[in-house]
């Protein structure tokens, strides 16, 4: 991992104290860390269903600066802050400038909009990728300097880090794992394709299939705890569907496996956090069923070791992590 720049401190890699925040359609998560790197405090908002531009930049603002107060640091002590956010950001100017999550969010400067309300410098990054750098300086991916990772949600995110760098391609589009086509005649994606990775394999398909095959009608909620309870207790519905799903996402994990040649792929998201051993084992079969051995020999499939963390500790460092980009 010779690409780091680490500015250090008495006892910890980067300099603190630090704030990382992860934005996503549902919460907003926050983190503040100290010197050693552990992290002093953390605290979650909803996102709310007012998510106007205006409305969410004013509630993160809140959030930190709640955090900031009560913790007797002041905005100024703050040596680096970054958010991660759900979408394609553009790496020249700071901006968001798409997001399937927040749809109206057009071309936002999201650190610039932080940066006059908070009065600091803010740095923005993809949230799988700042999840990705959250992993790899503090959780499962520690040791690697080649990683693939895989958020699994509402779509799937996705995320590379190769030879210590961590891929960004043309305007910022790398790693966009969830968009591989699995299935030709597949639904449609938002994007416009069909049968991407995201649409088959992520946790909105899987509870719909497992709804399907439960017959639960369509008013009744169905969420994770509930398919996590019926597959630890054997609902042979419950299992089917975890098997359908990690046979679609080995289809896509498979193609990133081949281009990237990774150490180890993480697979982060709320279902994992829940299920992410057995997960991981069912891919990790799928996977030799489909992929040839000099490709996955090598391979270890990990959960993510930071669930609903990893994102804004990632962010924590984003200020960092610029030398560390390809």
């Amino acid at each position: 991992m010779n690409a780091i720049r680490e500015e250090k401190s008495q006892s910890g890699r980067f300099a603190g104290p630090r704030l990382g925040v992860d934005l996503g359609g549902t919460t907003i998560t926050a983190i503040l860390t100290g010197n050693d790197d552990s992290i002093l405090d953390q605290s979650v908002v909803a996102t709310g269903s007012d998510q106007r531009v205006d409305t969410v930049i004013r509630r993160i603002a809140n959030l930190v600066l709640g955090l900031c107060e009560k913790n007797a640091i002041g905005m100024e002590e703050i040596r680096c802050a970054g958010i991660g956010v759900p979408g394609e950001v553009s790496m020249t100017d700071s901006c968001l400038r798409s997001s399937p999550i927040l749809p109206d969010w057009k071309s936002v400067p999201v650190a610039a909009l932080l940066q006059e309300r908070l009065g600091n410098f803010w740095s923005i990054e993809n949230d799988a990728n700042a999840a990705l750098l959250g992993e790899w300086q503090f959780g499962v991916g520690q040791g690697f300097d080649s990683i693939v990772l895989l958020t699994i949600g509402t779509g799937i995110g996705g995320a590379v880090l190769m030879n210590g760098k961590l891929v960004h391609g043309l305007e910022g589009s790398a790693g966009e794992i969830g968009h591989l086509s699995v299935d030709p005649r597949g639904s449609t994606c938002w994007c416009g394709n069909r049968g991407c990775l995201g649409v088959v394999a992520s946790t909105t398909a899987l509870l719909e299939d497992f709804r399907r095959a439960e017959m639960i009608p369509d008013h009744v909620d169905v969420d994770g705890e509930q398919l996590r309870k019926a597959f630890l207790a054997g609902n042979v519905n419950a299992v089917g569907s975890i098997k359908r799903m990690t046979e679609n996402l080995a289809i896509g994990v498979r193609s990133a496996i081949c281009v990237t040649a990774p150490q180890t792929v993480i697979l982060a998201g709320g279902i994992v956090s829940g299920l992410g051993r057995e997960i991981s084992t069912m891919l990790e079969e799928c996977l030799a069923d489909i992929c040839y051995p000099a490709a996955i020999s090598k391979v270890a499939i990990r959960p993510a070791s930071l669930p609903g963390a990893s994102g804004a500790l990632g962010a924590s460092i984003i200020g960092y992590a610029y030398e560390w980009c390809e």
